[in-house]
């Protein structure tokens, strides 16, 4: 078994879990360390974090994939662009956090569609920011090349591959940034 996530399982029904299989592997220590602390038997977890595959994400995108993510993202006028590549996750916290940010952005969804909840967050931010939705792609490293910074708002991820790959592309990663701070290129 593989455990990508943060455990929000009893620790009755993880220890069940956890000596049925024969291993458990977490993506991250900080994963493991969240399933030791629910009782998760010690003798049956490894750690192996995530990896890349660099061939993948050092391949320069092609033109027509540049162009059809430059479109996707519309003018940007000069405004840094934050990325979250994943399925739908708290991208909403994300978006409600914008209120707040002084400098204009483009917020990059890639890899869901819109939802009611996400339009109705977007109608309430300041003008000056720009979110846009772009359904799932198996091609979404040219939108990782446009970036300014990669975001993940999701709080029980262990080690996404996502940001792992925006890292490589030497793209900021906010992951698990302390809320009420922001890097210094977004101020």
């Amino acid at each position: 078994m593989t455990r990508h996530t943060m455990p929000l399982t009893s620790p009755a029904e993880l220890l069940a879990v956890g000596l049925s299989a024969d291993r458990t592997i977490a993506v991250s220590y900080a994963v493991a360390r969240a399933l030791r602390r629910r009782l998760y038997p010690a003798g049956r977890l490894r750690v192996v974090p995530n990896g890349i595959e660099l061939a993948r994400v050092d391949a320069a995108p092609s033109e027509d994939d540049l162009a059809t993510a430059r479109a996707a993202l519309g003018d940007l006028a000069g405004r840094p662009v934050v990325l979250v590549l994943a399925r739908r996750k708290d991208q909403h916290v994300l978006l409600r956090g914008l209120a707040a940010l002084e400098r204009p952005v483009v917020v990059a969804c890639v890899g869901i569609e819109a939802d009611p909840e996400l339009r109705g967050i977007e109608r309430t931010l300041p003008a000056h920011h720009h979110v846009v939705y772009v359904p799932f792609t198996d091609r979404p490293l040219a939108f990782c090349r446009l970036a300014t910074v990669s975001a993940l708002p999701f709080a029980h991820r262990g080690l996404s591959i996502a940001l792992l790959e925006t890292m490589a592309l030497a793209c900021r990663s906010s992951h698990r940034m302390p809320v009420g701070t922001r890097p210094d290129h977004l101020r």
